[in-house]
């Protein structure tokens, strides 16, 4: 047990680094080496949905008449920063997918042309070069927005719904819904389908994420910001008037993200024990040749 978690806390685990940048491209379920369509189409339906309601938090169209209430300020809320961070991860995330899939579609095509003219089943000098694309170097981006969106979208829905809803004075509208709900809905399936990794030593992402926050408020407060409807506090457990208590839950919550990264580890463990039991030693993880729909053998010491 200590050598396992020794290896889970290495200089290298620390690093944004990975051996195979096409695993941010594809999905753990497909069985080609190319990027899929079926992944496209979802990873295109996932971005539009979070810009479109991005856009709607904003407007916050229950509150749109509202003489009193300020519309600025929906930049002061932690849900909202974390949606911000589910929709840039999405966007990074498909804008790969877009052009890989383009290139290797492309490649594709002229291997089976040069295939019918030269009577060869594939000429190597055409094979698909997606993985090469400088579109790629996005990764380690699109890694770091895709850590903190998902541990910080169940920690506020978590939180939220346990903590600050109050079914007297909100209302369960469509906005609250999405940006407390579906926010946690999508990062598990975006979770459960994608193919790279998550690493157990990036909780430090999300952590400094959080004391980011909890900066800002410290910052906007003695500025004398106010909440929405000008409440002294931009969350009741924020309280900054209350030094002490805030600070401890401050870190209870900190502490409360980095558990749920440790949650999101396992599921990904989960995930890829599963996908090794249905599809057993086959996968196109580690494949060798692009552009061939080959299930290759898995490699047995993923840097994970």
């Amino acid at each position: 047990m200590l050598e396992l978690w020794k290896k889970k806390f290495t200089a290298a685990q620390y690093s944004m680094e990975y051996h195979r940048p096409t695993a941010f491209v594809l999905s753990q379920w497909q069985t080609s080496s190319q990027p899929s369509l079926l992944y496209l189409i979802y990873k295109w339906a996932i971005t539009i949905f979070f810009i479109v309601s991005w856009v709607i938090s904003i407007i916050d169209i229950p509150h749109l008449n509202e003489p009193n209430f300020n519309h600025a300020k929906w930049l002061i809320y932690l849900t909202n920063w974390g949606f911000t961070m589910c929709m840039i991860q999405s966007i990074l995330s498909t804008a790969m997918v877009t052009v890989c899939y383009s290139i290797a579609r492309q490649d594709s095509g002229k291997i089976i042309v040069a295939a019918l003219i030269s009577k060869m089943i594939i000429l190597v000098s055409e094979t698909s070069k997606f993985q090469d694309h400088k579109i790629l170097r996005l990764y380690k981006v699109y890694w770091v927005t895709n850590i903190i969106a998902t541990d910080t979208a169940f920690g506020i829905t978590i939180v939220y719904w346990s903590l600050l809803y109050n079914a007297n004075l909100m209302s369960p509208n469509a906005t609250n819904i999405i940006v407390h709900v579906f926010n946690s809905v999508i990062m598990m399936v975006e979770l459960c389908l994608a193919m790279h990794p998550v690493r157990l030593i990036h909780f430090y992402w999300s952590f400094i994420f959080g004391c980011l926050y909890v900066i800002f408020t410290v910052i906007y407060y003695f500025s004398g910001g106010t909440g929405k409807n000008n409440s002294p506090a931009i969350y009741p457990i924020l309280n900054w008037s209350k030094a002490e208590k805030t600070t401890v839950v401050c870190v209870i919550v900190c502490l409360f993200v980095v558990f749920l990264h440790v949650v999101t580890y396992c599921i990904f463990k989960l995930r890829k024990t599963i996908h090794k039991k249905w599809f057993g030693t086959k996968n196109v993880e580690s494949a060798v040749e692009i552009g061939k729909d080959n299930p290759i053998p898995v490699l047995s010491n993923d840097l994970v």
